[in-house]
C-alpha cells in the first residue's frame, strides 16, 4: 500500500526500491568511501590511547591490567565511522533517483541529527551508572571484565543511544522522501533489525548483558518508529 506522505508514482513497496537499486548502481563508490573513511579514522586513531575516555573511578580495582589490543578498538572507531561516511554518501545519491524527493524529508532529518545528539549526551551522562550496573551482571560470566570491556561500553553506548533516538525519525524522514513506503514489509523490518544486532555483536564484549545494553534501545527506537507509522 503506498503511503500518502509521498506521490502515487513513487516507491510502492514492491519490485526494486530505491535504496536496492542506488546500491547496486553504486556498490563501488560505497565500498570506496567505506574503505577509506575506516583507513584514515583507523589510522588517526591508533596513535590515540582511546582507553582513556573510561572513567576510572567506576572500574573494579580488582580488574587485571590485561593487554590492550588498541589498534581493535582504533579498527572498531574506524569501521563504524566508514559506516557512517558511507550511509551519509547513500543518501545523497538516493536524491538522484526519479522516485526520491530528499526536500520533503529535510525537517524529521534535521530532527533526527538533533535527536541523534541529545541521545549520545544522554548516553555520556548515565555511563557511569549504566557501565557499573551492567559489570555486576557481566562479572559472573565466562568472559569476564577488563579494561577493554569498558572502554567497549565508554565508547559505543552513547552512539547506540543516539541511533536509537534519531530511527523513528529517519524512518519518517525516509517515507516522506519515498525512499521505504508507510507500511514496512517484514523483509525491510528484519533488514533493520539484523543491521542492529551486528552492531550490538561487533562492538560490545563477548558478554550477553553488553550485547543486550547496545542492542536494546536500538529494537526500541526501531519499534516506535514503525509505531510511529502504522498506527498515527
Amino acid at each position: 500500500m503506498p503511503s500518502e506522505l509521498y506521490p502515487a508514482d513513487g516507491f510502492d513497496g514492491t519490485g526494486d526500491g530505491p535504496v536496492g537499486a542506488t546500491v547496486r548502481r553504486n556498490l563501488r563508490t560505497l565500498l570506496g568511501v567505506f574503505l577509506l573513511v575506516s583507513a584514515v579514522v583507523t589510522a588517526a586513531a591508533s596513535g590515540i590511547n582511546l582507553t582513556d575516555v573510561v572513567s576510572w573511578s567506576v572500574v573494579p580495582p580488582r580488574l587485571s591490567p590485561t593487554p590492550l589490543t588498541d589498534f581493535r578498538l582504533a579498527l572498531e572507531v574506524g569501521t563504524l565511522s566508514g559506516v557512517f561516511a558511507a550511509g551519509l554518501t547513500l543518501v545523497g545519491l538516493l536524491g538522484r533517483d526519479a522516485r526520491v524527493s530528499l526536500s520533503r524529508s529535510r525537517r524529521h532529518a534535521v530532527v533526527a541529527a538533533f535527536a541523534f545528539t541529545v541521545g549520545v549526551a544522554a548516553g555520556v551522562i548515565l555511563l557511569p551508572a549504566v557501565a557499573e550496573a551492567v559489570s555486576r551482571i557481566a562479572a559472573t560470566s565466562a568472559a569476564g571484565l577488563d579494561v577493554y570491556w569498558y572502554t567497549e561500553v565508554w565508547l559505543f553506548f552513547p552512539v547506540a543511544l543516539g541511533v536509537a533516538a534519531a530511527t523513528p525519525f529517519l524512518l519518517v524522514a525516509a517515507v516522506r522522501a519515498g525512499v521505504v513506503g508507510r507500511f514496512t514489509s517484514t523483509r525491510e523490518r528484519g533488514y533493520a533489525a539484523l543491521a542492529f544486532v551486528v552492531f550490538a555483536a561487533c562492538y560490545s564484549p563477548a558478554d550477553s548483558a553488553t550485547f543486550v545494553l547496545l542492542a536494546a534501545p536500538l529494537f526500541v527506537g526501531l519499534a516506535a518508529g514503525i509505531a510511529w507509522l502504522e498506527f498515527r
